[in-house]
C-alpha cells in the first residue's frame, strides 16, 4: 500500500473519532457541607478540598453521556457514568446537571460504623441566574454542539449521598448528603487526531524495518 494512501485512510479515521467530540475538563473544588454529615467520614472533613476529571460527550436526545472520577477529601472514587442535561428557560437558571452515578461506589471509611453510598451528583451554573432573558448561544454555558465553555461558569455543586449505619445493633441508618463547592473548570485537550496520525507513522516505520530486514536476509 503506498504512503499517501495509507496516510489518507488514517486521516479518515482521525476525522471520524472527532465526529462526536468527547470534551474533558478538570473540577476543582471545597467541601463545604454540613458538620454532621462530614462526620460521619473518616476521611473527609469540611474544609477539605475534592478534584474530579470529567469527560462528557453530546446524545442526538439533546443529553450528554459524561464519567468522572477523582478524590474527594482522602477518599478516592473510582470512574463513574451518568447522564447530564443542559437546561435554559425562561422559567430556570441556566444549569448542567448530572443524574447521579450509575457505577458501583467504593465507600468511603466511617466513623460511626458501616457506610453505604448511593450516588454523587454534579451541578454546574452559567452566569444566567435569574432565567428571565434569553441567552445568545455564544454567551451559553454548554454550546450547541456539547462543549462547555469555562468562561461562562459562575458556580456549582457536588453532593454525595450515602447512608450510614449507626448504634452497635447495626440496624439503624442514617441517609444524609455532603455538599462541596465547585470553584473552577479547566479544559484539558484531547490530541485523538495526533494520536492516531502518530500511530500510523509508527506502523509504517516498522513496515519499512520489516522489508529492510527481509532484504538483508535475502
Amino acid at each position: 500500500m503506498r504512503v499517501g494512501t495509507l496516510l489518507a485512510i488514517l486521516w479518515c479515521f482521525s476525522v471520524q473519532a472527532n465526529a462526536a467530540p468527547i470534551w474533558t475538563y478538570d473540577l476543582e473544588g471545597t467541601v463545604s457541607g454540613s458538620e454532621e454529615a462530614a462526620g460521619y467520614l473518616a476521611d473527609i472533613g469540611v474544609g477539605d478540598s475534592f478534584s474530579i476529571r470529567m469527560s462528557m460527550q453530546k446524545q442526538l436526545d439533546g443529553s450528554h453521556k459524561i464519567n468522572f472520577r477523582g478524590s474527594l477529601g482522602g477518599w478516592l472514587f473510582t470512574r463513574q457514568e451518568a447522564s447530564a442535561y443542559y437546561l435554559h428557560s425562561d422559567s430556570a437558571p441556566e444549569r448542567f446537571y448530572s443524574s447521579g452515578s450509575s457505577s458501583l461506589l467504593n465507600a468511603p471509611a466511617g466513623t460511626l460504623g458501616a457506610i453505604d453510598p448511593l450516588d454523587i451528583y454534579i451541578q454546574l451554573f452559567g452566569l444566567e441566574t435569574t432565567g428571565a432573558v434569553d441567552i445568545a448561544e455564544k454567551d451559553r454555558l454548554i454550546k450547541a454542539h456539547g462543549w462547555l465553555d469555562a468562561e461562562q461558569f459562575l458556580s456549582g455543586k457536588l453532593s454525595f449521598n450515602f447512608f450510614a449505619q449507626l448504634g452497635l445493633d447495626g440496624t439503624a441508618w442514617a441517609e444524609d448528603d455532603l455538599v462541596g463547592n465547585i470553584t473552577s473548570i479547566v479544559e484539558v485537550s484531547e490530541p485523538e487526531s495526533l494520536l492516531l496520525f502518530l500511530i500510523g507513522l509508527l506502523g509504517l516505520w516498522a513496515r519499512k524495518i520489516r522489508k529492510t530486514t527481509k532484504l538483508d536476509v535475502d
